[in-house]
């Protein structure tokens, strides 16, 4: 995913309008929501004379990637915590297991606010072997501020 070009050609997954918003799905990036919600105000403006005013957004960037770093590096307690829970499990099911860390989920207190913008993770996808190194992520961020937050933690998070 790194150094990849947002490709110029894309399609409107769904516009949904709402009586205190707007849903914009692209499939592609925050960027193209963008697009589309300025060419609305721009045609609402034409046809109706209307100027429409965006106090607030909210996005959703989602994103599978493939990377080389470990999430057990976020901290040494974790890959600690991570054998002892292997070396239990192992021990209780005479099987061998190896835990490791699998996500990072960062979310805020829903009970403060209306408004509940989505958590940031970071994890393994599901039902693939981990040595693939396959990952998806989730953020309330657009898709190029996304990019640049995994890039950074893949320099984090490599290998030494």
């Amino acid at each position: 995913w790194r150094n990849r070009r947002l490709t110029d050609r894309w399609e409107l997954g769904t516009l949904k309008f709402h009586k205190d918003g707007i849903i914009i799905d692209t499939r592609s990036s925050t960027d193209n929501c963008e697009l589309v919600l300025a060419d609305f105000f721009t045609f609402a403006k034409r046809a109706f004379d209307v100027n429409i005013q965006s106090p607030r957004k909210m996005f959703l960037s989602q994103i599978i990637f493939h990377s080389d770093f470990r999430l057990d590096l976020v901290h040494p307690a974790l890959r600690a915590l991570a054998a002892k829970v292997s070396a239990s499990t192992s021990d209780a099911l005479k099987q061998a297991f190896k835990y490791e860390t699998t996500a990072i989920l960062m979310g805020h207190d829903e009970t403060q606010t209306r408004l509940v913008p989505p958590i940031f993770s970071i994890e393994r996808r599901s039902n693939l072997p981990f040595g693939e190194n396959v990952y998806f992520s989730s953020a309330p961020l657009s898709t190029s501020e996304h990019l640049e937050m995994l890039d950074e933690v893949e320099l984090a998070f490599s290998n030494p």
